[in-house]
């Protein structure tokens, strides 16, 4: 398995591990607002951007040829 591909392997699985963690329920606490949203939006919306970058430069580099 070449370096590129472990990197995306390991960055998905990062992502989606923060998505569905216990620590979601430590962010379900925190009570400010960013840009006004909730805490646990603002979390959950960075992190599904976050695997949205992740796939599309892994179809870019890796999986796309």
């Amino acid at each position: 398995m070449s370096k590129k591909t472990m990197f995306f392997h390991v960055a998905t699985i990062l992502g989606l591990v923060m998505l569905i963690s216990p620590v979601l329920l430590f962010a379900n606490t925190i009570e400010p607002t960013i840009f006004g949203m909730p805490f646990l939006l603002a979390w959950v919306l960075f992190w599904w951007g976050y695997c949205t970058v992740v796939f599309l430069l892994a179809h870019f580099y890796n999986w796309g040829k």
